[in-house]
Parts: structure tokens; C-alpha cells; sequence
């Protein structure tokens, strides 16, 4: 391949990762298919980012804060590639994943974009197990990490969901590529390495409340996709679990709670002890 010519484009948003953005722009050029056309749009750090990327040679776009949507969004106006790649500023891709997903598309002519397992390293150390692309599992629930690697003409007429600013706007994405009869393809090889370090979760499974509001959220904008009877169901059922969480964090179940931790503990007999 050309390398004055990339066949790909890595954009990496970065918010206060100017520690880490080296791993991961050095892991985007060393792919096995020759070196990428790099993107690093930095979402209004308030850290050493842009004198760390000056370093990099790779090209660069400051912009206000707008949350990840946003950033991905500015990038992809700088793609004139065929393929892009999301890569998170904390991540890596293995040399291989770039070459192995694009064989993917190439003998899947159907999909929009290829994704991959994940290994995770920092903190943890699992892999993952992400099933082969299931239209009905995705609209369930969000099983493909973001870096993926996307034909970028499936991307010219959908775009981030930048209200979608804490968590869930790749699930939006495939949701957007889906209705337009755009599925992906699994490559069943952990070809992307997750940083996993305290504070970072998958999901915003750990703010139950916000996670079912956005679920709602997104039901409603694809409603059209999932169907009038699928719709009602699934609004029915996350609004429940919204009950569920506000019943929850009530201040008088608050109060039983505490109560049931300070009551002593029953015996055996019935009765109570207060024995340690």
C-alpha cells in the first residue's frame, strides 16, 4: 500500500488523556497494513494534550467541549479515507485489527463495519465474548464496542447523537445504520486492547436511572425500527424499571433500609440476638 495514501482514518477524541494518547496513536500506526491517516480531536482538555500532540505528527482539531458524540462528529469531517476507525485516547488496537477487518468487510460486502473482541488490561485482564452480529440482540441492548472499523460511505448520512452526552451514542449509531439495512460483521479475535482502570465502566449500567431514561430516549427515536408493538413493550418495561429506581431511592425506603441494618439479627427461634 501507498503509505501517502492510507486506506484508513483513526480518530481518537481526547478529553485529559495526554499521558495515554501516545499508546494509543502508536498502536493506530502500527498497523500491519501500513500506517493510517491519524486524527486526534481534542474536546477542550484542560490538560498537556495539545503540547503532547505536537509531538505526534499527527493532525490536530481543538474544539470546545461537546462530550464524545461531538468529538466524533468533528472528526469524521476530516475523513478522506474509504475506512474509519473510533479509538478511545485510553485504548489500543492490536497490528492486526485494521488488516483483519477489512478482509471481513471485504468477504461480507453486506456489512457497514467490522468489529472485534476486546482484551482487556490495566485493572483487569478478561476478554470478551461479543456474539456474531444479531440484529434482534442489538436492538435488545448495545453489544458492539465503538472501534469499530466502518465503510466511511455508510457514515456520510448518520452521525453521532451529540444530546447523547453520557454514554450510549455508539448503540445510537448502529441503531441509525441498522434501519438503513446496514448490519456489521464480528471478527472473532480480541484485536482491541480496553483499559480498564477504577472509575471506567462499559455502561452506564452503574446510574440504573439515567441508563433507563436514555434506553427510552433512543426506543422512541428508532420507534419506527422496532415497531409499534416492540415499542410499547419495551417502553412499558424500562418505565417500570424506572419505578423500580426511584421507589428505590426514596428517602422513606432509605430510612426502612437503614432501620433493617440497625435492628439486631434474628435467631434461629425467632427471637433476637445481639451476640458477635
Amino acid at each position: 500500500m501507498d503509505n501517502d495514501h492510507p486506506r484508513v482514518t483513526v480518530i481518537i477524541p481526547c478529553y485529559n488523556e495526554a499521558g495515554l494518547l501516545p499508546d494509543a496513536v502508536e498502536s493506530a500506526r502500527s498497523q500491519t497494513i501500513g500506517p493510517p491517516h491519524v486524527v486526534v480531536v481534542d474536546d477542550g482538555s484542560t490538560d498537556d494534550t495539545a503540547n503532547v500532540v505536537a509531538t505526534l505528527g499527527v493532525t490536530y482539531v481543538a474544539r470546545r467541549n461537546g462530550g464524545p458524540a461531538a468529538a466524533r462528529n468533528t472528526g469524521l469531517s476530516y475523513v478522506k479515507t474509504d475506512y474509519v476507525v473510533f479509538l478511545d485516547a485510553d485504548d489500543m488496537l492490536h497490528p492486526r485489527h485494521n488488516e483483519s477487518c477489512l478482509e471481513a468487510l471485504n468477504t461480507n460486502p453486506e456489512a457497514a463495519y467490522a468489529y472485534t473482541q476486546w482484551e482487556e488490561f490495566g485493572a483487569a485482564n478478561e476478554r470478551s465474548g461479543f456474539r456474531p452480529f444479531d440484529a434482534d440482540a442489538l436492538l435488545a441492548q448495545n453489544y458492539i464496542h465503538m472501534s469499530s472499523l466502518f465503510h466511511a460511505r455508510a457514515l456520510r448520512d448518520v452521525n453521532f447523537d451529540e444530546r447523547l452526552r453520557s454514554g450510549m451514542e455508539d448503540w445510537d449509531l448502529y441503531l441509525s445504520l441498522l434501519r438503513r439495512g446496514r448490519p456489521g460483521v464480528l471478527v472473532d479475535e480480541p484485536l482491541l486492547l480496553y483499559r480498564v482502570r477504577h472509575g471506567r465502566t462499559h455502561t452506564l449500567r452503574t446510574r440504573p436511572l439515567k441508563y433507563h431514561l436514555i434506553c427510552i430516549y433512543v426506543t422512541l427515536k428508532h420507534r419506527r425500527l422496532y415497531g409499534v408493538r416492540r415499542t410499547l413493550k419495551r417502553l412499558y418495561e424500562i418505565s417500570a424499571l424506572i419505578w423500580e429506581c426511584i421507589f428505590w431511592a426514596s428517602p422513606l425506603k432509605k430510612v426502612a433500609r437503614r432501620r433493617a441494618k440497625a435492628s439486631p439479627p434474628a435467631s434461629p427461634d425467632g427471637s433476637t440476638s445481639t451476640m458477635r
